[in-house]
């Protein structure tokens, strides 16, 4: 039993239920509690109305930093929405060598470099989301970033961790989001050619593409230099 993303034509992209994941000691991850996506900014009235009713949503966690933050939807105004920046301190330097790097032939590498630095960066972020699924066991919660692929992924990677799923069932679940942002890559792309960082560096078109990449073997890498760093999902 796994996870896949849903079709959710309303406005969000990358929408899925993280639950129906095998856990170590038999069982599996009760599904209907832990969903993840892509930004709220663009969800219309029937898709707030379908997160609400359908999904049973009750609060929504916002792992993007303050100058990519934008006014979620106002359809969404009465579920709970906690601000919890994954990278409220942007290094424009490691950046750099990270879209560097994605031009060799070490991009799962890179990539998952680039995650392990996320999580130093992250720990009141992260910590503010799973207080959360301690405290509220039965609330369904939403997790976002931009595209819902990478700090989300990070997050999402770590609970699962931490709710014994396996390895291959958290890759599989970070690739789904190679389809889930495929409608927004391009507005995406846009955006991130207009910041002064990347026109400044003069980032090759092919780091570009690999970055919105979601390949089970940088999910591999990551997992493998977190459990090297902090030894498991409880360290």
């Amino acid at each position: 039993m796994s996870s896949c993303y849903e079709v959710f034509p309303n406005g969000l992209s990358n929408f899925r239920d993280v639950g129906g994941y095998r856990v170590a000691g038999g069982g599996s991850i009760r599904k209907g509690l832990l969903f993840r996506s892509s930004n709220l900014t663009n969800v219309t009235k029937v898709g707030a109305e379908k997160l609400k009713t359908r999904h049973g949503i009750q609060a929504i966690f916002d792992l993007r930093s303050g100058i990519e933050m934008s006014q979620p939807s106002r359809h969404l105004s009465t579920i709970p929405i906690t601000r919890a920046p994954a990278l409220s301190d942007l290094n424009d330097d490691r950046i750099v060598v990270y879209l560097k790097g994605l031009t060799t032939d070490e991009t799962a590498a890179v990539t998952a470099e680039l995650y392990l630095w996320i999580c130093t960066m992250s720990t009141s972020a992260f910590r503010a989301v799973f207080t959360y699924l301690r405290d509220n066991p039965q609330c369904p919660i939403l997790i976002h970033c931009e595209l819902g692929k990478d700090r989300t992924g990070i997050c999402m990677a770590i609970i699962l961790l931490m709710l014994g799923a396996s390895d291959q069932d958290i890759m599989q679940d970070y690739q789904l989001s190679q389809d889930g942002i495929k409608s927004i890559i391009p507005e995406r792309r846009l955006k991130l050619l207009k910041l002064p960082l990347l026109v400044d560096s003069a980032v090759p078109p092919v780091a570009l593409d690999r970055h919105f990449l979601a390949s089970p073997q940088t999910m591999r890498h990551f997992l493998v230099r977190f459990k090297q760093t902090y030894g498991s999902a409880q360290g």
